[in-house]
């Protein structure tokens, strides 16, 4: 029993690194020198994302915009089915549209010591257009295997592979 357990422990403690497959970011509109963001998360574990916001960078790493103090709806943070819009404040004067660059979840944002867990690309055209064009593969499931392996279409633990190389550890 012990070695299964040495076996199954890393399995386990690599699900919160695979969550970000299972948060979905909507950049929804741009107004009043703000991004408004939605986000869901659609996964069952109890991990919870504390004191995470959001920041917006460009291609170049700069950012753009983020959440503050005083606009932000939840500073606790994000954990299992969850879905909120956060509001992201423009960092730069004169922001040239169209906007290209990613999304990122900071974990701790609110609390200090920050660090991205999580990024998304986005494009987004202007200013008073909300047209959003995301650079997102559609993904779908290329083979089913469980943990050893092996290819499989039964319920229990396994595993989903994706056309864009992404990867869900499930159990049905």
């Amino acid at each position: 029993m012990k070695n299964w357990i040495y076996i199954l422990l890393p399995i386990f403690s690599m699900a919160q690194i695979n969550l970000c497959d299972s948060i979905f970011v909507d950049l929804i509109d741009f107004n009043d020198n703000n991004f408004q963001v939605g986000i869901d998360t659609e996964y069952t574990t109890q991990y919870w994302f504390g004191y995470c916001g959001l920041m917006m960078t460009n291609n170049q790493g700069d950012t753009i915009a983020l959440e503050n103090i005083n606009n932000a709806a939840n500073v606790y943070g994000l954990g299992p089915n969850m879905s909120e819009p956060r509001y992201l404040e423009v960092q730069q004067e004169n922001l040239d549209f169209p906007v290209d660059g990613q999304i990122h979840l900071v974990e701790n944002f609110f609390a200090g010591n920050g660090y991205i867990v999580c990024s998304w690309p986005f494009y987004f055209e202007g200013e008073n257009n909300s047209q959003i064009h995301e650079n997102r593969i559609d993904n779908h499931i290329v083979k089913t295997i469980d943990f050893l392996g092996r290819e499989t279409n039964q319920n229990g633990l396994h595993i989903n592979l994706y056309n864009d190389g992404s990867v869900k550890k499930l159990l049905k």
